[in-house]
């Protein structure tokens, strides 16, 4: 398919960003996939993607992200995170700026990737895992109620053992 296409020719290592910098850039192996990112006009279809994904969340496309596209290959992962920024760290003073701290996450897996392959995304702390299977989308809600971080989303993308798995993700942002 087209996007899958796009990312897998346009990906390059991806990259972390951490409250615990020193302790994340020791571990070579916490985020090992490829990440593409794509603006606004690259891709037709992934502009309608996009349009869709703000329609069904019921929020204004100014307050996310563009998409960004994942690809892991045999052997990649990315270990137990969050997606919200860390408050009151150099974390958030450098990447909530004017847009706030991210609220929701939107995920949509490009390809199936079978069981005993590995893959899938694991909530650790609610016991919750989804194995890649195309077209299935997954969102979660990065902030409780009251606007901290919900730790409850902290999530895994597992190793996968054989072939690849490829994704986009929006992130909604507070302003």
């Amino acid at each position: 398919d087209i996007i899958s296409e796009h990312v897998r020719e346009n990906s390059v290592p991806s990259t972390i960003t951490a409250h615990d910098d020193t302790k994340l850039k020791v571990d070579t192996t916490f985020r090992t996939s490829r990440t593409c990112h794509i603006q606004s006009g690259e891709l037709t279809c992934l502009d309608h993607v996009n349009k869709r994904i703000c329609d069904c969340m019921g929020i204004e496309p100014e307050r996310s992200e563009p998409i960004q596209g994942q690809y892991y290959t045999a052997g990649q992962e990315f270990k137990a995170h969050t997606d919200f920024f860390a408050p009151n760290t150099e974390e958030y003073a450098t990447h909530a700026g004017s847009m706030g701290q991210r609220t929701w996450t939107f995920m949509i897996y490009l390809n199936d990737v079978p069981k005993d392959s590995g893959g899938e995304t694991e909530f650790v702390h609610v016991g919750l895992s989804f194995q890649p299977k195309r077209g299935r989308a997954i969102t979660w809600n990065n902030l409780l109620p009251d606007g901290s971080p919900n730790e409850a989303t902290k999530h895994w993308a597992h190793q996968v053992k054989h072939g690849e798995k490829i994704i986009v993700t929006k992130w909604f942002r507070q302003y």
